[in-house]
């Protein structure tokens, strides 16, 4: 599979700094924060069925 060098630059959806992401999908700048935003989705999801 080819690899590409473009970075891009993105904004994290969670803390807020600018990062560079190697993909056009990625919304987070780390894995911390990514799983920050999922159990925050989780819980809304939660919420949203009671």
């Amino acid at each position: 599979m080819a690899t590409s060098n473009i970075r891009i630059k993105k904004m994290c959806e969670w803390c807020g700094p600018e990062f560079e992401a190697q993909k056009c999908s990625t919304r987070y700048c780390s894995k911390r924060c990514a799983g920050h935003a999922y159990k925050e989705r989780k819980r809304q999801d939660k919420k949203k069925r009671v």
